[in-house]
């Protein structure tokens, strides 16, 4: 080209503005550009693009966590601490209405209703397990009824005296099997507290045989009277007595039962 060829053809072809070096001034003088880097070489930066991404980063996470940092500071710590935001509260939990009384309701519905499945569960239980004697014993007794001693009276003819203490006692009726026992199964056979007292009628609608048993102790004071019933007996229906006797047949505190 025009400034690759000899000494001569550079004398002869003027020099063109693509050919020249860049040059720069200083006051008056103008210089060629590689005297600007003092080696004729460009000089590279100071930091680094990859430094300055870095750099960046770390600011940006240092500014992320101080922002964090201070919006937990100023914020409240709880509802007292915001009386606007816990009067809010208190009146959507008692008026309803909105978002947050809505929000509420549906807590409230929960709570509720884990509670009555607690209580149903507990009553369940507790039904289930609530007869008044054991299974060694169900084969004759299933459940206990009082009923008025002239009120039994009224309603069946035992055909023996009636005791003029009736109006103020109560007679014992034992049920030997569930099929027995009142239409409310649970009354009579309950576990806790009072034995239930129902009507002569309503308990025994569902006896089909019933047995009488007159008893009395004259001798209260002085005999100590106790009723042992074994179930389970062959058509066994009948009484005995036994007693603690001496060779005399008087009561004797010290000596062993035997029948008479």
């Amino acid at each position: 080209g025009p400034c690759g060829g000899t000494a001569k053809q550079q004398h002869i072809l003027p020099t063109t503005s693509k050919c020249r070096p860049p040059t720069m001034r200083r006051g008056n003088q103008t210089l060629p550009s590689s005297s600007r880097t003092g080696g004729g070489a460009l000089q590279k930066p100071f930091i680094g693009t990859a430094t300055w991404a870095i750099l960046l980063v770390f600011s940006s996470l240092i500014s992320f966590y101080a922002g964090v940092w201070t919006a937990l500071a100023v914020a409240p710590s709880s509802l007292n601490e915001c009386p606007d935001c816990r009067r809010s509260c208190l009146d959507a939990a008692e008026f309803g209405g909105g978002e947050l009384g809505h929000s509420l309701e549906i807590i409230t519905g929960r709570k509720i209703r884990k509670a009555l499945e607690t209580q149903c569960n507990a009553y369940e239980s507790k039904k289930d397990s609530s007869h008044r004697f054991p299974d060694s014993v169900s084969h004759f007794a299933n459940g206990l009824a009082r009923v008025g001693h002239k009120e039994l009276f009224d309603q069946y003819d035992f055909g023996v005296p009636m005791s003029d203490r009736a109006h103020k006692q109560d007679a014992l009726i034992l049920y030997d099997s569930q099929s027995s026992l009142p239409s409310d199964k649970n009354v009579a056979a309950q576990l806790n507290g009072e034995i239930p007292r129902l009507s002569a009628e309503d308990a025994t609608e569902n006896c089909d045989v019933m047995n009488a048993m007159f008893i009395e102790n004259p001798a209260r004071a002085r005999s100590r009277q106790c009723l042992a019933i074994v179930g389970g007996q062959y058509q066994s229906y009948h009484i005995q007595r036994w007693m603690r006797l001496n060779s005399e047949e008087k009561p004797d505190a010290n000596k062993p039962l035997q029948l008479v």
